[in-house]
Order: C-alpha cells, then structure tokens, then sequence
C-alpha cells in the first residue's frame, strides 16, 4: 500500500484545529482487500499476465487473469480456486471469511464516503475500478483535473527502476546511491542516471548539501 499512498493525491481540510485533516482520493483500506482478493483468485496456470494495479487520471484499476467459475453471480458465488493461497492469507491474518470481500469493500466505502468500486468481468479478467472520494472532490475542487492531467503526462515518462527509487526514498529519505543500487540491482551510476532524470522531472529534489542534506519526493 506504501506505493498507492505515494502516488494517490491529497486535499487538505482546515478545521481550525492544531493539525489539518488530510483527505485521500481513494479507500486505502478496500483497495487493500481488492488486491487480496485479485492475489487469491487469479488462475495461476496462466503465465504470460500479471496482477496489476494502475492509476488513471479519475481512477485506479485492479486487474487480473482469472477462469470464469460456472453459473458465476457476483457478490453470490464462494468458491476457493486457489486453497493454499487462501489459507497462508489467512494464518498471516490477510484474509478473512470467504465470499466477504466485496461485502467489507462495501462497508470501507461507506464509512469513507467513496463510491463502491465498478466491478467489471468477463471469461478471463477481472476488474475492479476505485473512483474518487466525494469528499476529496469536493474539497480540492476544479483545478484538480488540471494537476491529473500534467502529472499523467510526467508519469508516462518514468521507468519501473525510477518508480522503485521514488519508493525507496520515500521511505529512506536519507538513501544513498550505493544503498539503492542494492535494493534494486542496478549499477550506482544508473542510479545517479535516473536520479538525474527524476529531477529533471520535478518529480525529486535534494534539499541540503550533498553530505549532509536530504532527498525528497515531489507530489
């Protein structure tokens, strides 16, 4: 979830209080039990389509690759393709009661004021589609379609490696070159490459010295 929350938007609500409220574009919590439930049911014989989770400028889409049960009814049908999957979910405490997903996606939703994901299926993927919170459109008002449509286009720009640095400095913002070159595998000069390019991007900027300064990500 660490990388949706990098990625999802923000509005901030003033109270008058000490600390602002901030307000999420999306329910973290059932976008969570969407990809649980994409990681359990996908048909794993099936090698050539991963899971996926993508943003779009209004959305985020969950997909994944997945046989059609017979005589299936959405919300209806329990069935358990992939039962050791299913129990490891469960013994680390990622799962719960079978055939409650989309159940509990509901509740997350209503208690954070979100329209219910858009499920779309057909013989062999699966979509759920997450939309923006009412309360985060009502709050960051018209010039956020303005803001998405710029940020789509920076994004289409950057690398899976560039993706991967951006997360790790958002949890590190002190990494170095030689850490993440590590973590990802990749050369240290390709770091500093992209590294490069990410600045250029306004997507990453260094505040300090180079010793003794700081990395940090930009929204």
């Amino acid at each position: 979830m660490d990388f949706v929350k990098l990625y999802a938007k923000v509005a901030y609500h003033f109270t008058g209080k000490p600390q602002r409220e901030e307000i999420y574009e999306y329910p973290f919590e059932a976008i969570r039990e969407a990809v649980i439930n994409s990681v359990i049911h996908k048909y794993y014989f099936e090698h050539g389509h991963n899971n996926l989770l993508r943003f779009f400028p209004d959305k985020i889409r969950i997909e994944n690759f997945w046989v059609k049960p017979q005589h299936f009814r959405l919300g209806k049908t329990v069935f358990r393709r992939n039962p050791l999957t299913v129990d490891l979910f469960s013994r680390i405490n990622f799962g719960e009661k079978m055939g409650t997903g989309l159940y509990r996606m509901k509740d997350i939703c209503k208690r954070e004021n979100t329209p219910f994901p858009k499920v779309e299926y057909n013989e062999n993927y699966f979509y759920i589609n997450f939309t923006q919170s009412n309360e985060y459109i009502e709050i960051a008002g018209p010039s956020v379609q303005v803001v998405e449509k710029v940020v789509e286009k920076v994004v289409e720009k950057v690398t899976e490696n560039q993706l991967r640095i951006l997360e790790e400095v958002r949890k590190n913002k002190y990494i170095t070159a030689k850490q993440l070159s590590s973590l990802i595998g990749i050369s240290s000069r390709k770091i500093q490459d992209n590294m490069k390019k990410l600045k250029e991007n306004g997507l990453l900027k260094r505040t300090g010295s180079y010793k003794g300064g700081c990395w940090e990500v930009v929204k």
